[in-house]
């Protein structure tokens, strides 16, 4: 029995093609990265969050160490569609998600062969690789996302943000999950 892909990789809520990777699965996903031909830029600052971005296909990985306080938590981000379906395939799990209405679906061997083809041999590689290595926030990697993919297709707007994206709860970074839960059962009891 084969690995689902939604077992790997989950939905962040901030762009239908910006996927997370669960702190579970993030040596896989990793270990794979480092083994491919693919360009790959470290930003490192003094006090400030390290992001490794990771060129692959249309679009790419960036995995954020986080320090300080950012609007992303620690963890790896799956940029784009093609990225994601190459992933889902080279690491043989099973399914996938819908591609984009409009998107046109470029099967699985396809992708390897562009993968193998294409990737540390252009300037535009190394560029999606730094702008990767760029994203410390949330607006920073949906406006990478944007950039390299273009705008979403069919927007309904801007919904919600999962919890699961927001560093340190609904309420920001002075309150915790604990105690928002603490009040709202408070609140829950007193009506």
């Amino acid at each position: 029995m084969t690995t689902r892909w939604s077992a790997v990789f989950r939905r962040t809520g901030m762009d239908p093609r910006i996927f997370g990777v669960p702190p579970a699965h993030l040596g896989v996903v990793r270990s794979w990265l480092e083994a491919q031909d693919v360009p790959c830029v470290v930003s490192q600052d003094v006090y400030s969050s390290t992001v490794t971005g990771w060129a692959v296909l249309d679009g790419g990985c960036t995995e954020i160490h986080r320090y300080g306080l950012t609007s992303l938590p620690s963890g790896m981000r799956v940029v784009g569609g093609d990225c994601l379906r190459l992933l889902i395939s080279e690491l043989g799990l099973s399914g996938g998600p819908r591609p984009e209405p409009g998107a046109p679906f470029v099967e699985a061997l396809e992708l390897r062969d562009r993968h193998r083809r294409n990737a540390a041999r252009d300037v535009a590689a190394w560029e999606r690789a730094e702008l990767l290595a760029g994203c410390e926030t949330g607006d920073d990697i949906r406006a990478a996302a944007q950039r390299l993919l273009g705008p979403v297709p069919h927007a309904p707007g801007p919904g919600p943000a999962r919890v699961h994206e927001r560093p340190h709860g609904p309420m920001g970074p002075w309150r915790s999950q604990r105690w928002v839960d603490e009040q709202q059962a408070a609140a829950r009891t007193s009506d």
